[in-house]
């Protein structure tokens, strides 16, 4: 606490007494005067002091909010040199628990995030600014898996509704399904045709972001999936995604040596046989 470079908790300058019992404490070693959660949300909600979400009042909460150490997991209470009062810098952080596969109370298995961000090089926007909390609320939320917002948790759809999609509007324009055609909203088009609308925006049966997409990261460019988990089994089918290279002045196929080489599109095969678009052709 004496450090300068260090940011203090206000509890804490005030005195030990706001927080712990100097003689005795019926509910921590610590001797506090409360449980934790309690001690820190009697300041952050019953004070108004901001706190993101009430959170017993959140449809899914984080799982360490709600252990007995609760709060202490992710903040420091007395000083530190982060924001926030976090004991470290957010997505580190993070890793102190999702270094592994987590299962939740649901039953369903969690990646080990950080083994999968050291084996895929391409991380998605949020990630290369080391900020879940651009996507996750980290104390909880009432969208699954505490999110920000709406996002949809299935690879298909029955109908399409923009509503489903509120979180990867928040950086990705909504057009990117609205517009059948365009020649700026996308790349992932054959000539004018937008590709994400014809997957996306369907009466029935349509793809979702994620039957296409890792979120968090991968080796291929623009975050594009190994496999798609299929059926109720999830069986993993194999994308097999290529990129497909155009000489700009002969308009054959090339590859990416020659100077005058670019990326025109690309072909994929799972859901359907294999279909090549190219994004640089006038019709």
């Amino acid at each position: 606490m004496t450090n300068e470079q260090n940011s203090t908790h206000s509890p804490a300058v005030d005195g030990c007494s706001v927080c712990h019992n100097p003689h005795t404490s019926d509910v921590s070693s610590k001797l506090l005067k409360k449980q934790v959660r309690l001690l820190c949300t009697e300041c952050h909600l019953e004070e108004g002091i901001t706190l993101p979400v009430a959170i017993d009042a959140v449809g899914y909460q984080h799982k360490p909010v709600v252990t007995e150490r609760s709060c202490l997991h992710c903040h420091a209470p007395h000083a530190t040199f982060f924001e926030n009062h976090l004991r470290a810098e957010p997505l580190d952080l993070c890793f102190n628990c999702h270094n592994k596969e987590i299962i939740t109370s649901d039953g369903v298995s969690l990646a080990n995030i950080e083994e999968l961000l050291k084996s895929n090089k391409i991380h998605h926007g949020p990630i290369k600014e080391k900020n879940c909390s651009g996507c996750h609320s980290p104390h909880g939320s009432d969208f699954y898996r505490i999110l920000l917002d709406e996002y949809p948790k299935d690879f298909y759809t029955d109908i399409y509704d923009e509503n489903n999609y509120k979180l990867c509007f928040t950086c990705h324009e909504s057009t990117l399904l609205q517009d059948r055609e365009t020649t700026t909203l996308t790349n992932f088009r054959d000539g004018h045709i937008n590709l994400h609308y014809l997957h996306v925006n369907k009466p029935e049966k349509g793809r979702t972001c994620r039957a296409c997409h890792e979120v968090h990261a991968s080796n291929h460019f623009n975050h594009i999936r190994d496999s798609v988990p299929f059926g109720k089994i999830k069986w993993p089918l194999q994308l097999k995604y290529r990129e497909q290279y155009t000489d700009i002045n002969s308009g054959k196929p090339c590859t990416p040596s020659n100077s005058s080489c670019i990326k025109s599109g690309g072909s994929c095969v799972a859901c359907h046989d294999r279909k090549f678009y190219n994004n640089i052709k006038e019709e």
